[in-house]
């Protein structure tokens, strides 16, 4: 007997039907208050992101860089992992956002910051030390990265975590 099955579980708009949870009102209001809120976190101190090639992370740079412009704070500093499998490398994104932006990157490549099969037991052990289980299995990668961004100096690190899901 065949005990596994795919489908669909959810998804943010239902299937043939308009999205009732945001309004126009929101949708125009969406942009200012997503720069406030990083706004927020670029006053504590000079800022890093962890820009990968994806929507969520160029999104908080692009908002990021924005905010740092007008309000003359410190251009945030992006920091890129990049993989040498062509399949999952995007340090041509990373780079294109980071120059789009004028922002200053560092690149860094995953093997430089730990061993990827080690990488994935760090983050078994992680598991045990936090209240619910790691969104990544890369997340002690991320933290080994961190030690990088604060011996740059930077006191706040931005993410765009969870936003390449949807």
């Amino acid at each position: 007997k065949n005990y596994s099955e795919v489908s669909r579980y959810w998804s943010p708009l239902p299937d043939g039907k308009p999205a009732t949870w945001l309004d126009e009102d929101a949708l125009e209001r969406f942009p200012a208050l997503m720069k406030r809120s990083i706004g927020n976190y670029l006053q504590l101190g000079k800022a890093a992101i962890y820009l990968s090639g994806g929507l969520d992370s160029g999104s908080v740079s692009r908002f990021a860089s924005e905010y740092a412009n007008e309000h003359h704070h410190p251009s945030p500093h992006a920091f890129s992992l990049v993989f040498d499998d062509p399949e999952a490398n995007e340090e041509r994104i990373q780079r294109g956002v980071a120059e789009g932006l004028g922002i200053p990157h560092t690149i860094v490549p995953i093997n430089l910051t730990t061993d990827p099969v080690q990488a994935f037991f760090d983050s078994l052990d992680l598991n045990g030390t936090w209240p619910q289980p790691l969104a990544s299995t890369f997340r002690s990668v991320y933290l080994s990265l961190g030690k990088r961004v604060k011996a740059a100096g930077n006191e706040v690190v931005l993410t765009g975590d969870g936003g390449d899901e949807w």
